[in-house]
């Protein structure tokens, strides 16, 4: 996921040139990211939950 991260920041000072798409992407995507990467950490919180779970009713 850092790597991923970092493939972003390294585009947006690709693009910081053209300020307005920076702007936009700052907020518009850095946003998405962020939502998108809380989600990811809520689901596999959930599916190790499940796991967990599953786990202990074999026992």
């Amino acid at each position: 996921m850092i790597s991923f991260y970092s493939i972003i920041f390294k585009l947006t000072f690709k693009l910081k040139n053209s300020q307005i798409f920076h702007m936009i992407f700052d907020q518009k995507i850095l946003m998405f990211l962020v939502d998108s990467y809380k989600c990811l950490k809520l689901i596999i919180l959930f599916e190790l939950i499940l796991t967990h779970f599953n786990f202990c009713s074999i026992l």
